[in-house]
């Protein structure tokens, strides 16, 4: 089944830049590209809406049930904070975790939604949310994280093809953003 569908999953908190390094590495390395989000939202694959966090509850085995009948084949590069939760192991060649500094996080996040959120997200990014689940579905040796705190997406595309071809080692935890925030004095700026 779906022999020949295959995914690099790009995931990670929101604002940590998965939207433009999926669309540029998917047009370096020729593969289509993939709004998981977009995808899931528009074949009914939620339980309801959050209002609180105006965002949809997405139901996670309907997402990934529809995701399989709906491609068959093809080479796909799919991004989304849950994509690690909805594409099964078996299809994916790589699963990208892109990761940003808290403190640049917020910046990034204050843009796009209400404060609450926002902390709400970089508390997550601290914790190693995703990186956690991501390892947790597909184990090291599928993962790999990449810091988008303050290289350009160009240098990371680039760094994110020389993993995939093998010219440079996969990494995780990479980074240690409680140590961090912690040192700093600042657990009450992300955790209320």
């Amino acid at each position: 089944m779906n022999a020949k569908l295959r995914a690099i999953v790009v995931t990670g908190t929101p604002g940590t830049g998965k939207t433009e390094f999926s669309k540029k590495l998917s047009k370096k390395i020729g593969y289509k590209y993939l709004d998981l989000n977009q995808f899931l939202i528009e074949n009914g694959c939620y339980t309801g809406f959050d209002s609180r966090r105006k965002t949809y509850v997405i139901n996670v085995d309907l997402g990934r049930k529809m995701f399989l009948e709906k491609f068959k084949d093809g080479k796909y590069v799919v991004e989304s904070h849950i994509s690690h939760l909805i594409i099964p192991k078996k299809l994916v060649e790589i699963c990208f975790v892109l990761r940003a500094s808290p403190y640049v996080l917020i910046e990034r996040l204050r843009s796009k939604m209400e404060e609450d959120k926002a902390i709400e997200n970089c508390s997550a990014e601290i914790l190693d949310i995703v990186l956690s689940e991501a390892l947790n579905e597909y184990g090291p040796e599928l993962v790999c994280e990449l810091d988008t705190t303050s290289e350009s997406v160009e240098k990371i595309v680039d760094r994110a093809l020389r993993i995939i071809k093998g010219k440079e080692e996969k990494k995780i935890r990479i980074v240690n953003w409680l140590r961090l925030v912690y040192e700093r004095g600042d657990l009450s700026k992300f955790f209320k």
